[in-house]
């Protein structure tokens, strides 16, 4: 409240940004969702965490991977949603999105389809769901990719269209500022 961040206003302007497309403003409201009573709502936050990842958000990836983790130190918080198949897609996401290195996804793999370790007690993936799952994760985040560029390229346009206007407008304000 300090900082004007759980005013009427704000949230009016966050929620303004969050449906016009911005993936951080999409990604605090998936915070949001998860951490602040009492508007804590776990569905909401991971609606949000995922418009926001498939924006190109690649800290919302990172937060799902989390709450799907079935890792024993954190599957705590969220029981219900402890997924081995969807920690490995979004952790997979993750690492694409981060330019990381996929060896972490098969490390992480292999101690699921083991089982029997501090991390994952139970076996909870096979190869093929290893794979499949890889598989779709990567065709997704292909997507995002896609997406994210064609955005890009209108963004560009627009910006090569103004930019012969700056000069002109940055006088201007200079001259109204004196």
């Amino acid at each position: 409240k300090e900082y004007g961040c759980q005013t009427p206003e704000s949230r009016y302007w966050m929620g303004a940004a969050a449906a016009n497309g911005s993936a951080r403003a999409t990604g605090l409201f998936g915070s949001a969702y998860l951490a602040l009573p009492p508007i804590l709502d776990i569905k909401k936050s991971i609606a949000y965490f995922t418009k926001a990842m498939r924006l190109g958000l690649a800290d919302s990836a990172m937060m799902l991977e989390g709450i799907h983790s079935p890792d024993v130190s954190t599957a705590k918080q969220f029981p219900e949603y402890k997924n081995c198949k969807s920690s490995i897609y979004y952790m997979t996401l993750r690492v694409k999105m981060f330019a990381g290195n996929m060896q972490d996804v098969a490390v992480s793999a292999s101690l699921m389809m083991k089982g029997n370790n501090e991390i994952y007690p139970e076996v909870c993936l096979t190869r093929k769901e290893y794979e499949d799952t890889v598989r779709e994760a990567e065709q997704e985040f292909e997507r995002i990719k896609a997406d994210m560029l064609a955005k890009k390229e209108k963004h560009d346009a627009l910006y090569a269209k103004a930019q012969p206007m700056f000069a002109e407008m940055r006088a201007a304000f200079a001259a109204q500022a004196k």
